[in-house]
């Protein structure tokens, strides 16, 4: 057989190859192009906790990180008062939905209360 000839696909597997390519392209699209993909979903959360902690006024000392569908709220609040409206506002950010549908389903706190000045320092023990 000499080396310059080019082997053609019969029509049957051309046109095998050429449905299971358009196949795997649709199936490709849909799993990262899709509004429920990992990344639309996490930004989709993300911007959903944002926008909680702007409205509860919680934005000028929280900070909330989203990672998959947990959510990490960090920051040093002014009282307590402050602190759990941070955490309501972010429950209720977005419908909790599970794991398939989506939402937040984990809340991380790891806010703390930043001390006033004046207040009495609780007693310790010698």
């Amino acid at each position: 057989m000499p080396l310059n000839t080019v082997r053609r696909i019969p029509p049957r597997q051309r046109t095998f190859l050429i449905g299971l390519g358009a196949f795997a392209l649709g199936a490709a699209a849909c799993v990262y192009g899709s509004p429920m993909s990992a990344y639309a979903l996490e930004t989709r959360l993300q911007r959903a906790a944002d926008d909680a902690m702007a409205r509860s006024n919680a934005d000028r000392w929280a900070e909330v990180t989203v990672s998959g569908q947990r959510a990490v709220i960090t920051g040093a609040a002014p009282s307590e008062t402050d602190r759990e409206r941070a955490l309501m506002a972010l429950r209720a950010a977005t419908w909790t939905g599970g794991v398939v549908a989506g939402g937040i389903t984990v809340i991380v706190d790891e806010s703390e209360v930043r001390p006033t000045r004046g207040a009495p320092r609780p007693a310790r023990r010698v």
